[in-house]
């Protein structure tokens, strides 16, 4: 029984899947845009892929509350351009929740020594997402004025008492004596007692997108996938431009794990009401403590996690591209330029790496420019390499061949 169960997989799963990938020798090509008869057209796989990449680069952002001491700020305008480098470098979004969860995690540790014993990752992230606002009335009476509270104003709240090693901004005694003094009166300040008693049911009510949500967008994305792995298991050629859309969908299944617990598409933050007073002794910590976060260990990221995860992403992401390296492309030109840009999308990790280790940072501008030159020509490939393909790619998937039968 487990001799033809081994026979079935290669001839059913390993073999073909081979087969369709490496794949040079196309004799039975097509050219042009094909129509939707019977099979699948030109049309058909143009909407799934861009449907598909934009649910990958545009919907799994998870973003951030407009900061309000800033005026001209357009959360619309900086979604986009966080989609657009997603576009370009799909482990962007990856590198950015992965730094995000690091940060909600710190987050945690200065909300729990402020006195949020009931604090979960979710209040993390919230405090990260600059959710949390103090609100007082202007001295006139007219309209409010707001504040954001910000990671440092908690930390230096949590490290009261504790001025060893605190010099002031500008380092200077008389400085030091007037920070200590304004930074000791952080203990009377009344949104605490506010801030401690939020809970996680409350952030939740502030976000429009429930678990429900993200769990249908991620069912969607690994439709294709599913699709382009059934492809493979049938001996059918898989596009560039599906290779593609799986690194897509991979990076954004990873992003959206490791943001499954930040509130998504929050339509308003949590506002603490507090005198005028102690809005003012909020504005001083954000600036004169901010100054002092360098010297405190437990708020310094170094970031090292973080850039080797990301340079092993862009590692899988050419590991992928890989795959299609006897890809049937219209030129050779075109075959050996792919090739190219797939090893260099793997060796270009390395690089920075050894460049990192060694503290050389003057290539990096130019090796992140070479980088995005390798994406927007891969971008483009991936497109012009429809103008030629195999008949097969226009053949639909026999899903009947999957169920198990006499």
């Amino acid at each position: 029984m487990l001799d033809r169960l081994l026979s079935m997989l290669l001839m059913y799963g390993v073999a073909p899947a081979a087969a369709a990938v490496l794949n040079t020798t196309a004799p039975d090509t097509t050219h042009g845009w094909v129509t939707t008869t019977g099979g699948r057209g030109t049309i058909d796989i143009l909407w799934s892929c861009l449907s598909t990449i934009f649910l990958c680069v545009w919907t799994v952002l998870h973003g951030d509350f407009p900061d309000p001491r800033e005026k001209s700020s357009f959360p619309l305008v900086e979604r986009l351009l966080d989609a657009i480098a997603a576009l370009f470098a799909p482990e962007y979004l990856v590198f950015v929740a992965l730094n995000e969860l690091s940060s909600a995690k710190r987050n945690v540790v200065l909300l729990k020594r402020v006195g949020l014993e009931h604090c979960s990752l979710t209040h993390g992230f919230f405090l990260g997402m600059k959710g949390f606002h103090l609100r007082s009335a202007n001295a006139l009476g007219s309209g409010y004025r707001y504040q954001l509270i910000a990671p440092s104003d908690l930390a230096c709240l949590a490290d009261q008492g504790d001025m060893n090693g605190f010099t002031g901004y500008d380092g200077t005694a008389e400085k030091r004596r007037t920070d200590v003094e304004k930074v000791l009166s952080i203990s009377q300040m009344s949104w605490i007692s506010q801030l401690r008693g939020v809970t996680k049911e409350e952030i939740d009510a502030c976000a429009a997108a429930d678990p429900l949500t993200k769990i249908i967008a991620c069912t969607q994305a690994l439709w294709i996938l599913t699709q382009i792995i059934s492809r493979w298991g049938q001996g059918l050629v898989v596009t560039l431009l599906e290779l593609e859309t799986m690194a897509y969908v991979l990076f954004a299944v990873v992003a959206y794990m490791l943001w499954w617990r930040k509130p998504k598409d929050c339509c308003q933050p949590i506002v603490f009401d507090c005198s005028i007073q102690e809005l003012e002794a909020s504005i001083f910590q954000d600036v004169a403590y901010k100054a002092n976060d360098l010297n405190r260990v437990w708020l310094l990221d170094s970031h090292a996690f973080e850039i080797i995860f990301s340079c092993c992403l862009v590692i899988v992401f050419g590991a992928i591209n890989v795959v299609a390296w006897n890809v049937a492309l219209p030129t050779e030109v075109e075959v050996w330029l792919w090739r190219a840009s797939a090893l260099f999308c793997i060796l270009l990790p390395i690089l920075c790496l050894c460049l990192l280790w060694g503290k050389i940072a003057g290539f990096f501008r130019g090796l992140a420019m070479l980088y995005a030159c390798v994406r927007l020509y891969v971008m483009v490939e991936v497109f012009l390499s429809l103008r030629m393909v195999p008949s097969s790619v226009y053949e639909t998937v026999q899903w009947s061949s999957f169920v198990p039968h006499i």
